[in-house]
């Protein structure tokens, strides 16, 4: 079931610098700006890997228990995948140098969606298992 929500996704000269999250029972502050030597232990805030593999290991207790379902198997699936990939960002990030820097290298992004300031969320209807 989604709940309404607030985010904040702040950006100076197109490069996000931190920002946040609210929703009934979560609040998220994300990491700002770059860590030096990639190390996690510096940072400031949540990064999205960490959000996600909180909701994996939640969907992954649903999965262990009476409420497992197809559904739940999808959303672990495309949780993976998502990890997947900005496990690849990261990999990439560091054969270029990048990594640690605001800098980056051309790419242009497909879409905008979630950029700029607030954004609020409504709730929409969604199957339960």
């Amino acid at each position: 079931m989604l709940q309404e929500f607030e985010a904040e996704n702040p950006s100076i000269d197109g490069v996000v610098t931190g920002g946040s999250a609210r929703a009934k029972g979560l609040e998220v502050s994300w990491q700002d700006g770059p860590l030096e030597d990639g190390m996690a232990s510096k940072a400031n805030g949540c990064f999205v890997e960490t959000l996600l593999q909180v909701v994996e290991g939640r969907l992954s207790a649903f999965q262990a228990s009476d409420f497992a379902c197809p559904e739940n198997e999808r959303a672990l699936i495309a949780i993976g995948s998502a990890l997947k990939a900005l496990g690849g960002r990261e990999d990439r990030r560091k054969a270029e140098g990048t990594l640690g820097t605001r800098r980056l290298l051309g790419f242009s992004p497909i879409g905008t969606r979630g950029r700029g300031v607030v954004r609020s969320g409504r709730p929409a209807a969604v199957a339960a298992c």
